[in-house]
């Protein structure tokens, strides 16, 4: 329209100007008449060709005007019927314009959307990467991109991937910025189907490393039990018969040997791998596992809750083994006197382990873990599980691990 607008204000100068050179020649020859005629035909001649160029530019902004009308049309065409939505913020934020696919995405009117504050339209969790974002825009004045979550009108959630950058407006110096809206929602929940395909994988495949670590554990475990154990027993059995027939004190002290090199067998079969737990359960298998680490200067006191009905064997062996770990961490490192083991069975798995210790101070987090504390966080990784551990020096140690199941 404004292109028009100085067409038209060009014929105007274009009609004076034919107008006052009409009159300039009928003044220089009412004025002078004896005036030299090849001067006059100069004149004119140089007037004509003038007024040929200004009809020539004329003409040029004609077409001038035509293509930019061509271009504004088209440029309207690609902005409103874009599949990507554009907005036009001003300096503080405020909407300047929209396209279709801005309000498709924001669920409102045009009218609604115009000079209403972009940002009351981010999700309050990402507001302050918006406004990082938009800063960076302002300050940079070079193509910034960002990914966050759009609450629209009718509060629908999305994710969206922003694409911003700052300009100056030919005309008016104003500073504009210029921001593209694409809806990712679908490629951020296809991720997200993705990362949990993975991390379902990598449980699997932990499982199975579970798995294959139960069974070897059960295979030495049976070997020393049927194996070692029956055959110590059997030893013991005949030196029993020895020293009755002829005591000695040399007999008594090889019977007494075997007899512990029996019950440290059977010990060690049970905790490689404690067939009590498949026959009989958790709550048996945990009693029985504190019965045999308890000793005349330890004592281990056990309060379970829950857990009525029978769960997966590989989540039973899991908690036996944290539970396993952390009793023994209290005798080898603790010094401990007391064990106070709490298992309890609700909408998750809680497991708490205090002892009354040495303690220790607390390592930053980036200080590798001892191989006990690694093997019990692998563990609880398999159930999105967490561990928190608090100790202070002379004042004992507690673990606390809640599992999901």
């Amino acid at each position: 329209m404004k292109n028009k607008k100085f067409l038209q204000h060009d014929k105007a100068i274009l009609d004076k100007l034919h107008a006052d050179a009409e009159k300039i020649l009928s003044k220089s020859i009412s004025d002078d008449m004896d005036t030299d005629q090849a001067d006059m035909r100069t004149l004119l001649s140089q007037l004509k060709i003038n007024l040929l160029k200004l009809e020539f530019q004329n003409q040029e902004l004609s077409t001038i005007n035509t293509a930019l009308e061509e271009q504004q049309a088209n440029f309207t065409r690609i902005y409103d019927l874009a599949p990507v939505g554009y907005v036009i913020l001003n300096e503080a934020g405020i909407i300047q314009d929209i396209n279709n696919a801005g309000f498709n995405l924001l669920e409102a009117s045009r009218s609604s959307i115009i000079r209403s504050d972009f940002g009351s339209y981010i999700a309050p969790d990402f507001f302050t990467s918006y406004s990082l974002f938009f800063k960076q825009i302002l300050q940079t004045r070079a193509r910034q991109s960002c990914k966050l979550k759009i609450v629209s009108k009718a509060n629908r959630e999305f994710y969206a991937q922003l694409d911003g950058i700052a300009i100056y407006t030919a005309t008016n110096a104003l500073l504009r910025c210029y921001i593209a809206i694409v809806d990712i929602t679908d490629v951020k929940n296809a991720a997200n189907e993705n990362t949990a395909l993975k991390l379902e994988h990598q449980k699997n495949i932990a499982l199975a490393s579970v798995a294959a670590q139960e069974n070897e554990r059960k295979r030495i475990s049976t070997a020393l039990h049927d194996g070692i154990g029956q055959l110590l027993y059997g030893i013991k059995m005949q030196i029993d018969i020895l020293n009755t027939e002829h005591p000695s004190p040399a007999v008594e002290k090889i019977y007494q040997l075997l007899e512990t090199a029996v019950i440290e067998t059977r010990n060690i079969a049970f905790e490689l791998a404690p067939s009590i737990l498949t026959d009989f359960g958790l709550f048996e298998t945990i009693t029985e596992l504190t019965q045999r680490l308890s000793t005349p200067k330890l004592q281990i006191k056990t309060r379970i809750s829950g857990f009525t009905q029978r769960m997966d064997i590989y989540l039973e062996l899991c908690i036996f083994r944290i539970v396993q770990e952390l009793i023994n961490n209290s005798i080898k490192h603790a010094d401990a006197s007391v064990v106070e083991l709490s298992l309890t069975q609700a909408q998750n798995i809680e497991i708490i382990v205090h002892d009354n210790g040495k303690g220790f101070k607390p390592q930053p987090a980036t200080t590798s873990a001892g191989t006990g504390i690694s093997s019990i966080k692998n563990r609880i990784s398999l159930y999105s599980g967490t561990l928190e551990i608090q100790s202070e020096l002379k004042k004992g140690t507690t673990a606390t691990i809640t599992l999901q199941y």
